[in-house]
C-alpha cells in the first residue's frame, strides 16, 4: 500500500505541474513579442527625431508604446500569478513529502528495533519455541515479510529523500524566477512612467503650435469617420458572408431584441462628467467646431470602463485622434465604441457581459488630458448617447 500511494503521489505531481508550465511558457512568448515590438518603436521613435517630424507622429509612436507596455505588464502579472501558485503547489507538495517521510521512517524503525531483538539466534529460538509446526510455520513467514518490508521501505525512504532534493531545488529556482519577474515588472512601470512623462511634454508642445493643434482636430474628425465605417463594413459583411462561429452561441442570440428596448435605461460605462455632448462642439483648443458622434466624459485616469450592455467585442485597436478603442456588437445592428482607453482588457470574439470591466480611463490619443469617448451607433448612424443613458 505504500508503494502504490507513493508512485501515485509522484505521477500525480508531475502531471500536475504539465499545464501550468505551458501557460508559462505561452506568456513569455507573447512578453517576448511585445518587447521587441516595443524596442522596434524605439527605434521609429529615435528616426523620427532625427528626421525632425511633428510631434503628432512622436505622440501616435508614444501612445502605441503606452499600450505594449501595459500590455507587458499585464503578461507578467499573469507570469507572477503563475509562478505564485507554482511555488504554493511545491510547498505542499514538500509538507506532504515531509509526512511521507516522517511516516515511513517511522515504520523502518519499528522494523529494525523487531530485527535487532530477534537476531539470527533468537529467531531461530522464537521459531522452535512454537507449540506447533503450523505456528512455527506462520512465524518464519511473518518474520520474511518484516524482513522484506524493511528493505523495501528503506529503498523508498532513499527515493523520497532524493525526490526532497529536487523540490527543494525546484523551490529554489521558482522563487529566484519570481524575483526576476518582479524586477522587470518594475522595470516596465518605470518604462511606463517615463513614457507618460514624455507624452505629456509633447502635448504641451503640439498645444503651443496651433498648426498642430489643427491637425490634431483634424485626425480626431478622421477616426471618427473611420469608426463608423468600419461598423458599417462589419453590418455590410454579415449580410454577404457566412455568420461568425459566435454568432450560434446562446448568449449572443438572446440579446436579439434587447438593445433597442433599452432606451433611457443603460448604466454609464464610467462615473464622470460629460465635457463635450453629442453633436457639432467648438474645440477649446482651436476654436473650430467638431462634429461629435458620441460623448466625451472626463473621468480620472485608470478609472474602470464598463460595458453598457452584454455584447460580442467585435474590434480592439488603436487610432491616431482617439486612442486605445474596443467596439462591442449588441445584435440587432447595435454597437457601442469606447476610446481614449489605458489598459485594454478584453480580445476580440470576446463575449462580455453586461458591467464587464473592459478597460480603463485614459488619454491615449486625447489633447484634453483623462477622458472616455463613449459612444452608440445603430448601424453606420451614430445616435445620441445621452438618451440611452440612465438619467443622472
Amino acid at each position: 500500500m505504500v508503494r502504490w500511494q507513493w508512485v501515485v503521489l509522484v505521477v500525480g505531481l508531475v502531471a500536475s505541474l504539465a499545464p501550468a508550465q505551458g501557460d508559462r511558457q505561452a506568456l513569455k512568448r507573447q512578453l517576448q513579442s511585445i518587447q521587441q515590438e516595443i524596442q522596434q518603436l524605439e527605434q521609429e521613435l529615435r528616426q523620427t527625431n532625427r528626421q525632425l517630424q511633428n510631434e503628432l507622429t512622436t505622440l501616435k509612436t508614444i501612445d502605441r508604446q503606452i499600450r505594449l507596455t501595459h500590455e507587458a505588464i499585464r503578461l507578467l502579472k499573469e507570469n507572477m500569478q503563475l509562478t505564485e501558485k507554482e511555488i504554493q503547489k511545491t510547498r505542499q507538495e514538500l509538507e506532504t513529502l515531509n509526512a511521507k517521510i516522517a511516516k515511513l521512517q517511522h515504520i523502518f524503525k519499528q522494523q529494525v528495533v523487531f530485527a535487532y531483538k530477534f537476531g539470527q539466534m533468537r529467531t531461530l529460538n522464537w521459531v522452535l519455541g512454537a507449540r506447533s509446526i503450523n505456528e512455527a510455520y506462520l512465524r518464519y513467514q511473518y518474520f520474511r515479510k518484516i524482513s522484506a518490508s524493511a528493505r523495501s521501505i528503506y529503498d523508498e525512504l532513499v527515493a523520497a529523500r532524493k525526490q526532497k532534493v529536487q523540490l527543494t531545488q525546484k523551490l529554489q529556482d521558482q522563487l529566484a524566477e519570481q524575483q526576476s519577474i518582479v524586477q522587470q515588472k518594475q522595470a516596465e512601470e518605470a518604462r511606463l512612467k517615463r513614457r507618460r512623462q514624455q507624452r505629456r511634454q509633447v502635448v504641451e508642445k503640439i498645444k503651443r503650435n496651433r498648426k498642430l493643434l489643427a491637425q490634431a482636430v483634424a485626425e480626431k474628425r478622421r477616426a471618427l469617420k473611420r469608426i463608423q465605417q468600419m461598423i458599417a463594413s462589419l453590418e455590410q459583411k454579415k449580410k454577404t458572408t457566412a455568420p461568425p462561429q459566435w454568432e450560434t452561441d446562446q448568449r449572443w442570440v438572446k440579446l436579439s431584441g434587447r438593445f433597442g428596448k433599452l432606451k433611457g435605461k443603460l448604466n454609464w460605462p464610467v462615473r464622470g462628467r460629460v465635457i463635450h455632448k453629442f453633436g457639432r462642439y467648438k474645440s477649446s483648443l482651436t476654436g473650430s467646431v467638431i462634429l461629435n458622434n458620441g460623448i466625451d466624459i472626463r473621468a480620472k485616469e485608470g478609472t474602470p470602463v464598463r460595458v453598457v450592455h452584454s455584447g460580442i467585442v467585435v474590434m480592439v485597436t488603436m487610432m491616431g485622434g482617439i486612442g486605445n478603442v474596443v467596439v462591442v456588437d449588441h445584435n440587432d445592428g447595435y454597437y457601442t465604441v469606447y476610446a481614449h482607453l489605458d489598459n485594454v482588457y478584453v480580445q476580440e470574439g470576446a463575449f462580455v457581459e453586461s458591467g464587464t470591466v473592459i478597460g480603463t480611463v485614459g488619454e491615449s490619443g486625447s489633447m484634453e488630458g483623462p477622458k472616455l469617448y463613449f459612444a452608440v451607433h445603430k448601424g453606420s448612424k451614430p445616435q445620441n448617447p445621452l438618451k440611452w443613458l440612465r438619467r443622472r
